[in-house]
């Protein structure tokens, strides 16, 4: 069976790091709390952003979660996710 050829992809400034920062292997254990920290590291950005898109659009987590089963009820959970993702939910200035 023939592959596609793919073109490799440049690893991102933090891939580089860890590559060369984790050299030698790690024992089971190790890995697991460096997996863990770093989700606790991109969780806590990606919670830093929604709070300052909430922010900037004049919303509050109560209110989205309010409109979002609203309209799962409904059955337009893709169409209420295409909403915010343009920034045109309902309380958006």
């Amino acid at each position: 069976m023939a592959h596609a050829t793919q073109t490799p992809r440049k690893l991102s400034n933090m891939q580089a790091a860890l590559l060369q920062m984790f050299e030698t292997d790690l024992s089971e254990n190790d890995l697991k709390e460096v997996k863990n920290l770093l989700s606790r590291f991109l969780f806590k950005k990606a919670e830093e952003a929604a709070e300052k898109a909430m922010k900037k659009r004049g919303v509050t987590v109560q209110e989205i979660e309010q409109e979002m089963h609203d309209n799962i009820e409904n059955g337009s959970r893709t169409e209420y996710l295409k909403k915010l993702r343009d920034g045109k939910h309902e309380g958006s200035h």
